[in-house]
């Protein structure tokens, strides 16, 4: 593992903006810009890879209000 981000009461964009700009191209993206979540919580990216990107407390619309407790 090369990073961890810890964050609690983040804002999305600051997030996308902030840490995930460098992997926005390579991610598959909803209708509104944000990255698809796995089941898994890991990014839903075009291509495959053994690394991951886990994004946990960021999937409220796609996983429900139970994923952000």
């Amino acid at each position: 593992m090369d990073i961890i981000v810890l964050a609690t009461g983040h804002e999305d964009n600051f997030v996308l903006d902030k840490y995930f700009y460098n992997f926005k191209d390579l991610a598959n993206l909803d209708t509104f810009g944000k990255p698809i979540i796995n089941r898994n919580y890991s990014v839903n990216f075009k291509i495959e890879s053994e690394a991951a990107l886990y994004l946990q407390g960021y999937a409220e619309e796609s996983h429900g209000l139970v994923e952000s407790l």
